[in-house]
């Protein structure tokens, strides 16, 4: 497997994020653009943060529940023991 196959999607979304940033700000010549062009940036980073807090607190909260998920498997399998 490439390099560029086990990047993952979140890496992949920052990198083109950050790719288009920079030929964005390199495009803009009037003052004018570029105040847009910055304004455009911090909306599309602000939501690609979002969406990887989001992405973090959605996975933790799935190890949450397959630890107690885990745990109560466990219970059951010792009450079934000392019967």
């Amino acid at each position: 497997m490439s390099k560029k196959q086990k990047m993952t999607y979140f890496k992949r979304l920052t990198a083109i994020i950050l790719t288009v940033s920079l030929i964005d700000l390199q495009i803009c010549i009037f003052k004018e653009l570029e105040t847009l062009a910055i304004a455009f940036i911090t909306n599309i980073i602000a939501v690609a943060f979002i969406y990887s807090i989001k992405a973090f607190l959605g996975k933790r909260e799935e190890e949450r529940v397959r630890l107690q998920e885990e745990q109560a498997q466990y219970e059951r399998d010792i009450e079934r023991l000392d019967l």
